[in-house]
């Protein structure tokens, strides 16, 4: 090699793992079956309390996923699930460029809270892309940002420290968000209510007893309510409560 030569670039060295880098938690999935947009978008003209009753409390995710700012847009889309090791974001960037628009982009963090997952810079591209929303079981920042955008995020925390970008993790495989099992294709449906899963294959079903619902007027209610009265004081008089006049 003479003095005008440069020696060659090294190549990239592999991620600095502390011990052994994992066998298993490394898995991309390109594609998966998702439902007729016509079916998504029934769920934006139904009240998330409806949906939840059909869907039950094992597809309605922990109090701790809450909204990242009120009031904010309602969000209904499908699920482009990503698990991630805890703190590290390398495969929700990866998410955000494989995400189709109408995508929620679901993450699987375990909760872990010490330093986010994303900023609004992130977002930035994901709303550009069409992604319809993130739902995180961990922390995100810049939440001013994502408010500006008008970009629907759901999240356990708030950190403003992000953390390292070396995985492993697994895209568009089945993942625990919120406490409910999430699988790429599921429909998600968040307000300020919280967030709840439709099963893509019982997306059609939930769709008709929705629609069974009357609607809730305040004569309605009141009506109802005087044919539960009475069912409650039956109720209690089975169960031979003791009703005294005074106390």
């Amino acid at each position: 090699m003479n003095e005008h030569s440069k020696p060659a670039t090294p190549m990239p060295a592999k991620p600095d793992w502390p011990g052994l880098y994992p066998v298993v938690g490394k898995k991309i999935v390109r594609t998966f079956d998702r439902p007729k947009q016509e079916i998504v978008d029934v769920f934006k003209d139904f009240f998330l309390p409806d949906v939840a009753g059909r869907v039950g409390p094992m597809y309605t995710m922990s109090y701790t996923i809450r909204p990242g700012y009120s009031p904010m847009p309602t969000l209904v889309g499908t699920a482009c699930t990503v698990k991630v090791q805890p703190g590290d974001n390398l495969m929700v960037k990866k998410a955000i460029y494989m995400a189709q628009p109408g995508d929620v982009i679901v993450i699987d963090a375990r909760g872990h809270m010490e330093w986010c997952l994303g900023g609004g810079e992130m977002i930035m591209v994901a709303k550009s892309r069409g992604v319809a929303g993130i739902v995180v079981d961990g922390a995100y920042r810049d939440l001013d940002q994502i408010e500006e955008l008008g970009f629907p995020i759901f999240l356990k925390g708030i950190s403003p420290a992000t953390g390292p970008k070396q995985g492993p993790g697994e895209l568009n495989t089945t993942v625990c968000c919120g406490g409910v099992i999430v699988k790429p294709g599921d429909i998600i449906m968040g307000d300020r209510e919280g967030v709840i899963v439709i099963p893509q294959e019982y997306a059609q079903r939930v769709i008709d007893e929705v629609r069974k619902v009357p609607e809730k007027t305040m004569d309605f209610i009141l009506n109802e309510d005087r044919g539960r009265h009475a069912y409650f004081d039956e109720l209690l008089a089975s169960y031979e409560f003791d009703i005294v006049e005074k106390a």
